[in-house]
């Protein structure tokens, strides 16, 4: 198989012999050779299965974000309803409310606040108010 130096140089000759595309020409076929040993044009790894790509791998990170935010989240409820008391059995139906990250209402109870835990909460509030929510 002929690179595309080689084409031109066949069918154009006097495009390369006066320096017209004689640089772009080469740089193609670079381009090429680098394309297919990455890869991109039926590498050697092109087929490979196990290969992950970038989005991928950040599709998997995303993923483990999020279920990290859902256990996170869940973890506060379930100590929130320990502080307020409802029983064991009703923590599979938990459902709350959070400002500021902190969990002000569980299951239609007010959570029982420190004294750090209310000046956040409110210093929240506050910020909200201002910016007109």
């Amino acid at each position: 198989m002929n690179t595309f130096h080689e084409w031109m140089a066949d069918n154009h000759p006097d495009t390369l012999d006066e320096g017209f595309l004689k640089n772009a020409a080469l740089a193609g076929a670079m381009a090429a050779g680098v394309a297919g040993a990455t890869g991109w044009m039926g590498g050697e790894n092109a087929g490979n299965p196990n290969r992950t790509s970038a989005s991928q791998t950040q599709e998997e990170d995303d993923f483990d974000d999020e279920e990290a935010g859902v256990m996170a989240k869940e973890a506060k409820l379930q100590a929130a309803a320990q502080r307020v008391g409802i029983p064991r059995s009703q923590w599979g139906r938990l459902k709350g409310h959070m400002t500021g990250g902190i969990v002000t209402v569980v299951n239609g109870r007010r959570v029982p606040l420190t004294p750090r835990e209310a000046a956040e909460v409110k210093a929240v509030q506050e910020l909200a108010r201002g910016m007109g929510n």
